[in-house]
């Protein structure tokens, strides 16, 4: 007689399959913060290699030029007596002007030679076909703010609103001085005509006496505001950087202001005045100042994401990327000593810190 074995499997049971599903959501749950803390790093890794190439090419400009590139270049037409506004010399169609950046003279060292070698020196950014190459190429964009060409659509952000291109998330520091104007052309203040802020300064705060730090005569030198790309047609030499290339900011994250309040908190994307944008725009677009933060409100002695277009910013947690006159990058925390940072950004000030202090 044939024996036929039965057997059965109890199924899942609605409460079993419900405890089931909860401990995986809860799993879920515990690794996405981990994964995006993991995506974070790997962005702000990401940020800092951009810098790290913008710095060798800037020191591939050093040894075919000897001297760092100029922050900006300025007609003599928008230069006056105590301003230069290259925005306005950008927006130019006419032969003779110009109003572009130090990265665009290091494009050749970094982006390759064929749109430099395309590019009409000339005329402005907005001139011949420079306008068309200046929006057709991306120079860096900080992959945690955006990874797209911006649109168009921000006029105070371009130099028209038929801009479609071109931004960058990375500038050059002016030093600790103020830099620019709160006109509607952000135009940079000619270093020779203003003073840099002192040491001990009071964020905020404005150039009047300091004392040296040997207890000198009180001075108010507007050299020792000086940073690498502080000066207007005016290339800085290695020797200037007396204050050691290891231990002078050179580059760094850029705030991209597309919102304005009037009341903090403000942030690196808000703030009362909008910036400008474009890599090839001298300026505000591709320049940021150390030791002007905005003096009032909620953010009022942070030296960085603060909402105030003079000064540097990133949309990484707790900090900015920053590139040194040495070529290395640093990740510096919005909590430094605003002191310690503004000193940093200042390369002949006999003052020499450290960015980990």
């Amino acid at each position: 007689m044939n024996r036929h074995r039965i057997s059965s499997r109890r199924a899942f049971t609605w409460i079993e399959l419900i405890v089931v599903i909860i401990v995986l959501a809860v799993l879920i749950a515990l690794c996405l913060p981990a994964t995006e803390t993991c995506r974070e790093a790997a962005r702000r890794v990401n940020c800092n290699n951009n810098l790290k190439q913008i710095g060798l090419a800037v020191h591939l400009y050093g040894q075919a030029k000897k001297v760092y590139p100029p922050g900006t270049i300025c007609s003599p037409a928008n230069i006056t007596a105590g301003a230069a506004d290259p925005w306005v010399d950008a927006k130019l169609t006419s032969k003779g002007a110009s109003g572009v950046s130090w990265l665009l003279l290091i494009m050749p060292y970094n982006k390759g030679t064929s749109a430099a070698k395309a590019w009409d020196s000339g005329y402005s950014v907005s001139g011949g076909n420079n306008l068309t190459i200046a929006q057709s190429e991306q120079y860096f964009y900080c992959v945690s703010r955006r990874n797209m060409f911006r649109p168009g659509t921000d006029t105070p952000m371009m130099l028209s609103s038929t801009w479609t291109g071109g931004g960058t998330d990375y500038g050059g520091c002016v030093g600790r001085q103020q830099g620019f104007l709160l006109d509607a052309d952000q135009s940079l203040v000619l270093p020779d005509t203003k003073g840099g802020l002192p040491l001990g300064f009071s964020p905020g705060g404005t150039c009047t006496v300091s004392t040296d730090k040997n207890g000198g005569s009180p001075t108010c030198d507007a050299r020792k505001g000086w940073g690498v790309f502080g000066r207007v047609n005016v290339s800085t030499t290695y020797a200037d950087v007396k204050d050691g290339l290891s231990n002078t900011l050179m580059t760094g994250e850029l705030q991209r202001i597309i919102g304005t309040t009037t009341t903090g908190p403000f942030s690196s994307s808000s703030g009362p005045v909008l910036s400008h944008d474009g890599w090839a725009i001298g300026g505000s677009p591709t320049l940021f100042s150390s030791g002007c933060p905005y003096p009032t409100g909620a953010n009022a002695g942070l030296m960085m994401s603060n909402g105030y277009f003079m000064s540097p910013g990133s949309e990484h947690a707790n900090g900015a990327n920053f590139g040194m006159a040495d070529g290395s990058v640093q990740f510096i925390c919005n909590t430094i000593d605003p002191n310690v940072f503004a000193l940093l950004g200042s390369m002949a000030d006999s003052v020499s810190v450290n960015p980990n202090q």
